[in-house]
């Protein structure tokens, strides 16, 4: 989920086996454990790449093709952890928290 055209393609699968979606709850993260302090600079790229660009790739593709038919709705997950200060995960909820809020919706028609 973090490559825009493996992406692109496993959406364009899953319309071709089902048939066109109306809908996309962006749900997917990840999340490490640790005192921010042992966290290294791989553990955040990999926060950053999956939690912020994944949300964005998946999010982006079908908003696409809503947007083209004219129709769907996009719905962004929160973790809902992100709210409460937690020893150990803020890191990954810093990240996911401040880049995911306010995701807009492609414009519904009809």
């Amino acid at each position: 989920m973090t490559d825009g055209p493996s992406v692109a393609a496993g959406i364009a699968d899953v319309e071709e086996r089902v048939g066109p979606r109306d809908m996309l709850v962006n749900n997917a993260g990840v999340q490490l454990r640790g005192p921010r302090p042992e966290f290294t600079d791989s553990d955040w790229k990999r926060i950053l790449d999956t939690d912020l660009t994944g949300a964005f790739l998946v999010g982006r593709e079908p908003a696409r093709l809503m947007t083209e038919r004219g129709c769907g709705k996009h719905r962004q997950h929160l973790l809902a952890a992100g709210e409460v200060v937690r020893p150990g995960i803020a890191p990954c909820l810093l990240a996911a928290t401040a880049a995911t809020a306010d995701v807009p919706a492609p414009p519904r028609h009809g």
